[in-house]
């Protein structure tokens, strides 16, 4: 499981992911599948279908109902690319 609990001020519990995918599992100069599933305020994040990261996002009046989709990275020197982008809703 991902984060469980947390405090008002928005701080969470962690946890273990059980069978999280390690970095062995992770193609260095080669495509990765990533995939994003977004229900309300809970998100689970994962790299070739398996679960990399899982949050709840529990600040009330502060999470975004609608808006943009940013894709980034933040590690200097590194490159990323994307294709085959896909959004599917419900």
């Amino acid at each position: 499981m991902g984060e469980k609990g947390g405090d008002e001020k928005g701080k969470g519990h962690h946890r273990k992911i059980e069978n999280a995918v390690q970095m062995k599992e992770i193609n260095k100069g080669d495509w990765n599948a990533c995939r994003i599933v977004a229900k309300g305020n809970h998100f689970q994040f994962f790299i070739n279908r398996k679960r990399s990261s899982e949050f709840t996002d529990k600040l009330e009046g502060r999470q975004l109902r609608k808006g943009f989709i940013g894709l980034q990275l933040h590690d200097k020197g590194m490159v990323v690319e994307y294709k085959d982008l896909f959004l599917k809703n419900g």
